[in-house]
């Protein structure tokens, strides 16, 4: 058998295994996260996202464009969107792409990733897209990051975890984000969910639906009975995910818990009655 014939009998068994675009990308995907350095992500439509490590690249394609864990329910052809966490940009071309209408405000820290995230929104023609290099956090000012150079940098770094030494990074409140109806509130920001929460509570009724990954990091406290308690009390009614077994193996039964455990649940909100 020539490798020409080879390859077509490969590429046919390919499209019967994977008959979609998305789910072909998805075991590309797949097959390269074990991959080092930043590559460019390339949708099936042909928009792109430069700047995720293979395993991110892998992970946010599942859940953003396959199982759609980000997806909400708007009143109006134009929500707000709060995207805090941005990253480079996947989740925001999501919004988009789903909600053409929408209104997405960003915030990134990290001022290298920042400028990733500036040219992939830049680079896909997103409008009414509005940038924030800063940090959501209980007070404004310059707090210390600690990069990782991935997503999972952060104001409150896990232990052992081998994120690098602290930055100082601009950080806002998103209490003043929250003066108007807000459809969509995201938070993806690596343990200071609680404390960004806090500070807004008075301002909280405004939020209609929220999309929260909760962080549960060794070494430091955990914090979902708090947050839980927040919403209840700010008139909401919640769900949690726990993603996959996939990429949170620690939720897979049967359960352990150790000095190292660490996990992320996502956490659905919204006001109650709707």
């Amino acid at each position: 058998m020539s490798l020409g014939t080879a390859g077509r009998i490969y590429r046919a068994l390919q499209r019967r295994l994977f008959p979609t675009a998305e789910a072909r990308l998805l075991q590309e995907l797949r097959e390269r996260r074990t991959g080092t350095g930043r590559t460019t992500l390339v949708l099936p439509d042909g928009q792109q996202v430069q700047g995720l490590r293979p395993l991110e690249a892998y992970n946010e394609y599942k859940d953003l464009f396959i199982q759609r864990l980000y997806a909400f329910h708007p009143r109006r052809e134009d929500p707000l969107i709060l995207d805090g966490g941005s990253y480079v940009g996947l989740s925001i071309l999501w919004f988009k792409l789903a909600y053409p209408g929408a209104r997405v405000v960003g915030f990134e820290c990290d001022p290298e990733i920042f400028a990733l995230l500036q040219e992939n929104v830049r680079a896909n023609k997103l409008r009414d897209v509005e940038l924030v290099n800063a940090a959501l956090a209980p007070k404004e000012g310059e707090l210390p990051f600690h990069a990782s150079g991935s997503d999972s940098g952060s104001l409150v770094p896990p232990a052992g975890t081998g994120t690098g030494p602290a930055r100082t990074v601009r950080a806002v409140r998103l209490s003043p984000y929250l003066t108007s109806e807000v459809d969509l509130l995201k938070l993806n920001i690596e343990g200071a969910e609680f404390e960004v929460l806090e500070e807004a509570r008075a301002c909280l009724r405004n939020v209609r639906e929220l999309i929260i990954e909760v962080h549960s990091f060794a070494g430091h406290e955990q914090r979902l009975d708090e947050i839980l308690k927040l919403l209840r009390a700010s008139g909401f009614r919640y769900l949690l995910h726990h993603f996959d077994y996939d990429s949170n193996l620690a939720v897979k039964p049967p359960f352990e818990l150790r000095s190292d455990t660490t996990y992320i649940l996502l956490l659905y909100a919204c006001r109650w009655p709707e």
